[in-house]
């Protein structure tokens, strides 16, 4: 099973890096009480990269995420800058965990981390349904193991 990422990841990035860059202003704001012209400085660098963020990172972003769960892998393709491939062991698998954030509750997304012993592995931002079966389905198969 192939998919891409939920296209509401796009705006539940979009809502996370706005409200990061809505505190860094803030404190840009801040700086400005003691240097204006450092302020201002900041304050530029801060708009442009905003700008560059909303525009260029955050559809990249959802264009270059995938999964795909096999009979004995589930692998998560990613990255904007620097392409990466993560691949779990269904055999070591211990237990999944299906969560939301606001962000993603507002979009029908969720995110899904697949725990092993010692490490764990977040696929996010995908269809609250497909999280849903993705989940029981390999639940399932962890309790039949057992």
């Amino acid at each position: 099973m192939s998919n891409s990422i939920h296209k509401g990841s796009i705006a539940v990035l979009k809502i996370r890096y706005s409200l990061l860059y809505s505190i860094l202003t803030f404190f840009c704001g801040f700086i400005g009480i003691f240097n204006v012209y450092t302020s201002l400085f900041i304050f530029i660098i801060l708009v442009l990269s905003y700008v560059f963020i909303i525009i260029y990172y955050c559809p990249e972003n959802y264009r270059r995420k995938s999964y795909h769960i096999s009979s004995q892998l589930i692998t998560i393709n990613y990255g904007v800058f620097f392409f990466k491939s993560i691949s779990v062991n269904l055999n070591k698998l211990q237990y999944i965990e299906l969560i939301q954030s606001p962000s993603q509750k507002m979009f029908s997304t969720c995110s899904l981390i697949f725990h092993t012993s010692g490490s764990k592995t977040v696929l996010s931002n995908i269809e609250l349904s497909a999280g849903s079966k993705i989940k029981s389905k390999l639940t399932r198969r962890i309790v039949n193991e057992i």
